[in-house]
């Protein structure tokens, strides 16, 4: 089951996830990207990456992480349907991914739209009895 749901937004993708915990909510954040763009569902787990962002407040980490997911994209062609996070916060946050995907395939993952960025606006992280929530709105 999905834990992640596009809100109406005129000309770009406002994305609502939430999760049991911190890390959890992450990870769904991180496959709403990928569903906004293809079908999260059909990407097999035949890559292992990596990923770590830094932020010195929770915003700029997060803005980070999606720009990274975008770079990679753009420069791998690279799309990732698993991911486990870890989230540091001490004087800075600390977002530390491991992604699981593979190369991207049109006739396979049914392309949607492009995604061009993440916007600063709109981003919000929320807890509310005991649920975590992640706002975030995508440049289409």
């Amino acid at each position: 089951m999905k834990k992640w749901r596009l809100l109406p937004h005129a000309g770009e993708a406002f994305i609502e996830a939430w999760g049991d915990t911190i890390e959890e909510v992450h990870e769904n954040a991180a496959k709403a990207f990928y569903d906004v763009m293809c079908d999260v569902d059909k990407i097999e787990p035949k890559i292992s990456r990596e990923i770590t962002v830094t932020g010195e407040d929770w915003i700029e980490a997060f803005y980070n992480f999606i720009n990274e997911l975008i770079f990679i994209f753009d420069t791998e062609e690279l799309v990732f349907g698993d991911f486990k996070i870890k989230i540091i916060k001490n004087k800075e946050w600390r977002i530390i991914a491991s992604a699981r995907g593979e190369k991207y395939n049109i006739k396979k993952h049914n392309w949607k739209v492009g995604i061009k960025a993440i916007a600063f606006h709109g981003m919000e992280l929320t807890k509310e009895n005991d649920k975590w929530k992640i706002r975030y709105i995508l440049d289409i």
